[in-house]
């Protein structure tokens, strides 16, 4: 017992170190914040075209709530979202149809061949279709976004991601931020609301020690999130179309609660 209780201790140093560096950051003023306002972001006009990809597999129970909120919440003309759908799975590509209420904005992908493939599979067959796109109204997208079925979007993110490039970011990540699923169970609810805990402490605390010790050229950390349920978590990759290997500069995106309406930076 005692021997394992040392090799507890050893591996929980690194979290100590962590928190001592957040704590150090914060007293010497260095973990400071500004505000950006989520309705001018919701509202700010896109430097170039965007393109959102949804790559979707039996995802018809979420799939029609997700193209919905997001044409919704983001308004901006400029925005085109791309839904792969397979062959074999009608339902899904009828749920897709079904909330799009004739949004031009929206273009549903059938991928050619019977699935379940791989998501990689299905974005190669969303991307095959904006480069078509781009061919034919002579102009290339500013950004591509990866998103996922099931994940609700935040009314300022993509101004935030937007604004980011303009400032010469090339690459984007934007982790998401769980949901306590308040139309479940009691005990569903309860180890939702331990996972919130738990994600936001470690995301909180992680953001400036990593903008301290571990800086590209430029690296901004903000917080915006991608809003999924509790029971689920995974990483939303906007990837930008200009991003070569010798990137110039990052903005990472992690999240953290929004407050009173306004998205807080570091």
């Amino acid at each position: 017992m005692l021997f394992a209780g040392v090799f507890f201790l050893i591996g929980a140093l690194d979290d100590l170190a962590v928190d001592g560096v957040w704590l150090w950051l914060r007293l010497t003023g260095r973990g400071g914040s500004r505000t950006r306002s989520r309705l001018a972001l919701q509202h700010r006009p896109l430097a170039g075209p965007v393109a959102v990809l949804i790559p979707a597999w039996q995802e018809a129970a979420v799939i029609g709530q997700t193209v919905r909120h997001l044409l919704d919440t983001w308004p901006q003309p400029r925005l085109r979202l791309y839904v792969g759908c397979y062959r074999n799975d009608p339902a899904t590509l009828a749920a897709a149809m079904a909330t799009a209420h004739g949004d031009p904005r929206l273009r549903l992908v059938i991928v050619g061949h019977d699935g379940p493939t791989t998501k990689a599979d299905c974005l190669n067959r969303l991307f095959a279709a904006l480069l078509i796109d781009e061919d034919r109204a002579g102009k290339r997208f500013t950004g591509v976004v990866f998103h996922d079925a099931e994940d609700m979007v935040d009314p300022g993110a993509l101004g935030l991601l937007d604004e980011a490039i303009a400032e010469g970011a090339d690459f984007v990540q934007l982790p998401v931020e769980p949901l306590v699923p308040h139309h479940r169970g009691w005990l569903a609810r309860q180890i939702g609301s331990h996972y919130c805990e738990e994600f936001a402490e470690t995301n909180w605390s992680l953001s400036q020690p990593r903008t301290c010790f571990a800086k590209p050229d430029r690296e901004v950390n903000v917080h915006a999130p991608v809003r999924r349920t509790a029971a689920k978590c995974s990483y939303a990759l906007i990837l930008w179309s200009n991003l070569s290997l010798g990137c110039r500069s990052m903005y990472t995106i992690l999240t953290s609660p929004v407050i009173d309406g306004r998205l807080r930076w570091l």
